[in-house]
């Protein structure tokens, strides 16, 4: 499979204007294909995505494949990429429509048959992985960076490219997805239809939170996988985690804006905790979030804070609780039957996180008793609340 240029909004457009919510993206996606193109890589240029490898190959896995790649596609460029625009009660989905117009997955058909690989990538070892990330780097050479061409001629090419080329300004080239047997079968669960862009309510996200999330794929940060020599620590990890499909946006566009840093590292959280299972989560990596009383658990793909502080909702400047940090990227006010478990986890953070930005919720008598009915609360704090 071969995805061709798509160009970028010109300047001038409505949807690159400062006015229109989300519009910052095309700016960094510009930045992105403006280096690459300075390197002579177009593939794929002005769009956004992952390769996909399937390691998945049993008869059964091989019926359920293109639906299930099908409803991938679907729910990511029809819905998920919205989750956060809905969240923040964001009416306006234009930038969100046209991005999801231009998410595209790399299907690579020349997979191999690895005989020893487990059906659960969880069991897989370090070699496991690092033959993965081989078929991985044989497509970057080969389609990719060597512009789709085929057979010896074309390999000089693509290995020279190859070989200066700074990937980290495409994540494309960075990261790739896997699907193994119980990813397979958890996409093919997913319903045919998509919930409605429309802005709703909270418990109405959350039943609709339900439909994906038990949705996943394997997520491999290549770099990390071959820098690995067997000791996890700081920047140092084997590049293998679980990724929720509602945290897949966010997982590409965070290697995108932290683009600067050629080491950079996803935060990885055990889920059920003592499980072993590692999943992506956009949080800060070291950010350290003191344990407190009662559910603190992160959820799966849990960015835990943003990168944007958000205005008071017109209206909402007397409800706001105090003790709550202004520096919020999304703001919410309680309605009966809110705890603070429904609060965190429907926006897609955690109590410890909702706690330390509200200093209603830090009392004695627990952070659900420091809820009020009408009042506003920090549902999800800018990263730096505390420093700026």
């Amino acid at each position: 499979m071969t995805i061709q240029e798509l160009p970028l909004p010109p300047d001038n457009s409505e949807l690159r204007s400062s006015s229109i919510p989300g519009s910052g993206i095309f700016r960094q996606l510009s930045q992105s294909v403006a280096q690459c193109k300075r390197e002579g890589v177009t593939y794929a240029s002005g769009t956004w995505g992952y390769t996909v490898l399937r390691t998945a190959q049993s008869p059964t896995a091989n019926d359920l494949w293109p639906s299930a790649l099908a409803k991938l596609h679907r729910w990511i460029s029809k819905y998920l990429i919205h989750y956060e625009r809905l969240g923040n009660d964001l009416a306006d989905g234009r930038v969100w429509d046209e991005l999801g117009r231009r998410f595209a997955l790399d299907v690579d058909v020349t997979q191999p048959t690895l005989a020893d690989l487990p059906d659960d990538l969880a069991r897989a070892t370090h070699e496991h992985v690092r033959a993965l990330d081989a078929v991985f780097e044989d497509w970057v050479c080969r389609c990719a960076l060597g512009g789709g061409a085929e057979g010896p001629a074309a390999a000089p090419a693509a290995a020279e490219t190859a070989a200066r080329f700074q990937r980290r300004y495409n994540p494309r080239f960075c990261d790739f997805l896997v699907v193994d047997e119980g990813a397979l079968r958890s996409l093919a669960e997913l319903p045919d239809e998509t919930p409605s862009v429309e802005s709703v309510g909270l418990r109405e996200r959350l039943a609709r939170r339900a439909l994906h999330d038990s949705a996943y794929v394997w997520l491999v940060d290549s770099r990390a996988v071959r820098r690995f020599r067997g000791t996890t620590d700081g920047e140092n990890y084997d590049g293998l985690m679980k990724l929720s499909i509602g945290s897949l946006v966010s997982a590409w566009f965070e290697r995108l804006w932290r683009f600067e840093d050629d080491r950079a590292i996803f935060n990885r959280e055990e889920f059920p905790e003592g499980s072993g299972e590692l999943w992506y989560t956009s949080a800060p990596v070291g950010r350290e979030v003191p344990p407190v009383d009662g559910d603190t658990t992160i959820p799966p793909g849990a960015p835990g804070y943003t990168d944007y502080i958000t205005p008071l909702p017109e209206g909402k400047a007397g409800t706001v609780m105090e003790g709550t940090k202004l520096n919020c990227g999304v703001w919410y006010t309680v309605v009966e039957g809110d705890s603070c478990s429904s609060i965190a986890f429907g926006h897609r953070t955690t109590v410890a996180i909702l706690i330390e930005a509200n200093g209603a919720l830090s009392g004695e008598g627990g952070c659900n008793e420091g809820l009020v009915v009408g009042r506003t609360y920090c549902a999800v704090p800018h990263v730096a609340w505390d420093s700026i």
